[in-house]
């Protein structure tokens, strides 16, 4: 239950006053938990280990705010802005986050497992380490971000925007990349077990140390690509034993 005191300071002495009540009181942990807080407006502020889990932050200006190691799980957060916001290690499970804006944020060990950011705007943010299992990146941005070493494990990415993402070392066994754009990505040692990028634009992309077994390339633009026909081939397996429809594509090494 929220402490209607946290939520009074807040309201009344806005964010100055605020920052400066966490400052006095720097081991007072803010529950602002299962509140309606729509539109409002939390740009640059300290809301590091706040609990905010529940609430309806929907439209809500979080631009620059701290909230590393916040808890927002199962929070409204539909078109927020979360632009060069802190959020690391923060908890963003079951969060819905449609159209919400994240670029250029610290993203870094955040969980958005299970988490709906369908169309939204993740473009240039660190998504270092994070868990994105199961999460709606339904054509999202994600151009210039870094997910290296992430797990993304049967993440919905259809459509999605990741030019120049660096996903390298990222866990994508059975993620949905079809008709995704990863024109110039990283995935040097990713691992794309599984994974369906049926249709997805692969233009120059970099599968140096990839794994890819049993993944779907049908129709995909691998053009100028590095990708092999061996690392397809799970281990164990001669290529006379292997699907022959799957190795045939025109454009692999």
């Amino acid at each position: 239950m929220a402490n209607l005191d946290h939520l009074k300071i807040l309201r009344t002495d806005g964010v100055d006053g605020w920052n400066q009540w966490r400052s006095q009181y720097p081991h007072v942990i803010p529950d602002l938990s299962n509140l309606e807080l729509l539109k409002v407006n939390l740009s640059e502020a300290n809301l590091s280990n706040a609990n905010l889990s529940g609430s309806n932050l929907e439209s809500s200006n979080c631009a620059s705010a701290n909230l590393a190691l916040a808890n927002l799980s199962g929070c409204l957060l539909h078109r927020a802005d979360f632009s060069h916001a802190n959020l690391i290690g923060a908890n963003l499970q079951d969060t819905d986050m449609v159209r919400a804006d994240l670029h250029n944020a610290n993203l870094i060990g955040t969980n958005f497992w299970n988490t709906n950011l369908k169309q939204a705007s993740l473009d240039g943010a660190q998504i270092n380490r994070s868990n994105l299992s199961n999460a709606n990146l339904i054509e999202a941005n994600l151009c210039q971000a870094v997910l290296c070493h992430s797990n993304l494990h049967r993440a919905v990415l259809i459509s999605a925007q990741l030019y120049g993402a660096d996903l390298s070392y990222a866990y994508l066994r059975e993620a949905n990349l079809c008709r995704a754009y990863l024109l110039g990505a990283t995935l040097i040692e990713a691992d794309l077990s599984a994974a369906n990028c049926s249709w997805a634009n692969l233009y120059r992309t970099n599968f140096s140390g990839a794994k890819l077994w049993h993944t779907r390339i049908l129709g995909a633009n691998l053009v100028q690509s590095n990708l092999k026909r061996d690392q397809l081939i799970p281990e164990g397996y001669e290529m006379d034993d292997f699907d022959s429809a799957q190795i045939a594509h025109p454009d692999l090494c």
